[in-house]
């Protein structure tokens, strides 16, 4: 998606449009019955599928707009919903390995463990709000 600013003398607006900017690959997903396992009879299928994207990682780099929400379980006033209405989508730079990618969303983990046990912090993004994309080589 590309982000398009307006300004004006009170805010500037993010706008989205259906123009996509990606030079990103789309891998398709992969079914983890297909994987090569290890020998150890304790290695999962989930943890063959990490240690292959440790293998093989691509690199992105993903701006887009997050979602927010205001108010909490008691009523808010007229104002305070006037002006969370009008606040913008933050917009967030996340940077990782792609380690899935579906028409609907993909997935960016910023840590892998070596022997595939582990990884953390995984950011499911949907596409619909991505801002770019690009693939750092």
């Amino acid at each position: 998606m590309r982000s398009t600013k307006t300004s004006n003398s009170k805010s500037s607006r993010l706008m989205l449009n259906n123009t996509s900017e990606s030079n990103a690959p789309s891998p398709q997903p992969q079914d983890v019955s297909t994987l090569e396992t290890s020998s150890d009879p304790s290695t999962s299928l989930a943890e063959a599928w990490l240690k292959q994207r440790f293998k093989t990682p691509t690199f992105v780099v993903i701006l887009w707009g997050d979602a927010h929400c205001t108010g909490d379980a008691t009523w808010t006033d007229a104002e305070d919903l006037h002006e969370a209405a009008l606040n913008e989508p933050s917009v967030i730079l996340t940077a990782g390995i792609l380690v899935h990618s579906a028409p609907t969303h993909i997935s960016v983990m910023s840590t892998i463990i070596e022997d595939g046990s582990a990884g953390g912090q995984v950011h499911v993004i949907p596409r619909g709000w991505i801002l770019s994309q690009r693939e750092l080589k």
